[in-house]
């Protein structure tokens, strides 16, 4: 298992995103690259409030993730 880090920012969108049940990164960088490629099931994910010496606002579970497909529904 290993853990990863997330900073979001001042967590409005983070905690906007919660009622959805869902939340995202930008698939075009390269540490986002590094963990959509490598991280697996059950993996903890740690978000953390930027400018908050660490405050940690939310901890999850991995579970899966579908890659973003833009277009008409």
């Amino acid at each position: 298992m290993s853990d990863w880090l997330f900073r979001v920012g001042d967590g409005v969108n983070f905690f906007n995103s919660l009622k959805y049940k869902i939340w995202g990164i930008s698939s075009t960088r390269g540490a986002h690259k590094h963990f959509i490629n490598n991280v697996k099931e059950n993996d903890r994910l740690w978000f953390i409030k930027a400018k908050t010496n660490g405050k940690i606002i939310a901890v999850a579970n991995y579970k899966n993730h579908q890659k973003r497909e833009l277009g008409p529904l």
